[in-house]
């Protein structure tokens, strides 16, 4: 398959063909399927035609064959600004047929990372988004398992295939909350059998292996001062034990030690976010605060992940905690319509109840955002005049150039992220009201804007917001990096220690200066 954009493949379990997705760009994903050569240097003579078009695939990574090697399963997930409506199929890989087996379902079972599971030679899916749902492929009721359970991560399985690890007619479940237990496959009951409250477990896709002779499992595990190691345990976990100790090293670097705080919204809602503090943070010594947000993402999730979850492209909480800076990284639940209406209502009072811990100073907060994270520090200093300063890396902050524009699709716009619920022509206000650059009258908060000239989203985007910010005599200084794409971790080194010492330097003129009075 010369010449083809090759995403990802896999050999089918009779070991005669394999099932390769090919990118297209916006329309998704295409599916082959294709004998296997006898003999590696043998050139399949097969006629290269897709069996399946334009597949919305997300990352173009999630299909599984059924143990049978008669089908292969994918659920429909979003692929950049294109959304998909999360629905699960199988097809015939000798007719050819495809069916959609939850085209009656109303619950989206879609998931970036997690190809569908199977139960049986060819019976059913199993598929994890949060919950995990039985799929039969006889027409039978689709059924969430652990729908009175809570939320639910992944399912152990081995690495070769995609049938679930069964011990004693039980299945093996890890939860958001770390916690791991066994799932009767005759009765639906749940049992727990192991859980930390200071680990978490990544036991996804690419970081878990059975080996079902011996009935164990491997699987990494961390806290937010260990970074991740390989574990192991039988099914029951009563005795779970460490094999690697990669990196010890970092055991004496302080990352910030974490307290968890609780706010409520209008509506009643409890939403929570983890504190990171340097050690110099006390009641008599306040310190400067870094607010890292990204509106619609639960940070909670990576309390107990090394460094909180955060990398070096990202808020790393160490290269705050170091210079003494303490990091809020909240919860940021907003509505699926006009979602940018809320930021400030959501944020503020975790801000606050942060402050209530007498341990950040009130009159020094910075706010940093990337991506989608940018944009909500964008609408942010539209909102409110709390922020003594600001940085927005890859950021949007003009909804209706961006929509007219390249860079992400109109779904993005009108069903995605920004939740304009319809196209510019039906919803024009919504656009306006959710586009910084209309309000940038209302900005008192200096900004250091971010862009890489290889960004997906434009950087014009970044310069609408210069010019605007200059033109009414605002602080605001824009930095272009060339050969930079979205995200700053696939920057090169030295990028990357330019980006931070800039970023850094900017919070320190503005929260640890003259300038903060």
């Amino acid at each position: 398959m010369k010449g083809y954009n090759i995403r990802n493949f896999d050999i089918d379990p009779n070991g005669e063909r394999v099932a390769i997705t090919v990118d297209v760009g916006t329309q998704g994903y295409d599916l082959y399927v294709l004998p296997l050569p006898k003999e590696l240097h043998e050139a399949s003579s097969a006629e290269t035609e897709p069996l399946v078009r334009a597949i919305p695939l997300g990352d173009g990574i999630t299909v599984s064959w059924s143990p049978d090697s008669k089908y292969v399963a994918w659920v429909t997930v979003s692929k950049g600004g294109e959304f998909a409506s999360g629905k699960a199929y199988v097809v015939n890989v000798e007719t050819s047929m495809v069916r959609n087996l939850t085209d009656s379902l109303d619950d989206y079972l879609g998931n970036p990372y997690r190809p569908p599971l199977w139960i049986g030679e060819s019976d059913a899916l199993l598929c994890v988004n949060g919950y995990v749902w039985k799929v039969p492929l006889n027409g039978d009721a689709v059924q969430n398992l652990t729908e009175n359970f809570g939320s639910f991560a992944n399912v152990f399985y081995p690495g070769e295939g995609y049938t679930p690890w069964t011990v004693d007619g039980t299945m093996i479940l890890t939860t958001y909350d770390d916690g791991f237990y066994c799932l009767s496959l005759t009765d639906n009951t749940m049992t727990l059998l192991h859980k930390d409250e200071h680990r978490n477990v990544q036991a996804g896709r690419f970081r878990q292996d059975v080996a079902e002779e011996t009935g164990e499992c491997v699987y990494v595990v961390e806290s937010n001062q260990e970074p991740p190691n390989i574990w192991m345990s039988d099914a029951t976990f009563e005795s779970p034990r460490q094999i690697t100790d990669i990196n010890p090293h970092l055991k004496a670097i302080d990352f910030g030690t974490g307290e968890l705080i609780e706010w409520t919204l209008e509506d009643g809602r409890k939403v929570k976010g983890a504190l990171v503090l340097p050690p110099e943070a006390s009641e008599e010594n306040p310190v400067p605060m870094i607010v890292s947000v990204y509106a619609g993402s639960f940070r909670l999730h990576s309390f107990n992940r090394f460094a909180f979850g955060e990398n070096v492209g990202g808020a790393h909480p160490g290269m705050f905690v170091s210079r003494g800076y303490a990091l809020f990284l909240p919860d940021f639940p907003v509505p699926k319509i006009e979602p940018s209406k809320q930021f400030a209502n959501v944020i503020l009072p975790g801000i606050d109840a942060a402050i209530g811990t007498k341990k950040v100073d009130a009159e020094r907060l910075g706010v940093i955002g990337h991506s989608f994270g940018g944009y909500t520090v964008n609408v942010l200093i539209t909102q409110t005049t709390r922020f003594k300063a600001a940085v927005a890396s890859a950021a949007m902050g003009n909804l209706i150039s961006g929509y007219l524009g390249s860079g992400l699709g109109t779904g993005w716009y009108e069903t995605g992220q920004a939740g304009m619920g319809g196209p510019l022509w039906e919803f024009p206000q919504r656009y306006i009201d959710g586009s910084p650059v209309f309000h940038l009258d209302k900005v008192e908060t200096p900004l250091l804007l971010i862009h890489g000239d290889q960004d997906f989203i434009p950087f014009e985007q970044a310069q609408e917001m210069f010019i605007g910010l200059a033109n009414l005599e605002k602080e605001v200084v824009l930095l272009k990096y060339k050969e930079a794409d979205h995200w700053q971790g696939f920057w090169s080194n030295e990028k990357l220690a330019d980006y931070w010492e800039r970023v850094l330097n900017w919070f320190d003129e503005y929260l640890k200066s003259e300038k903060t009075n």
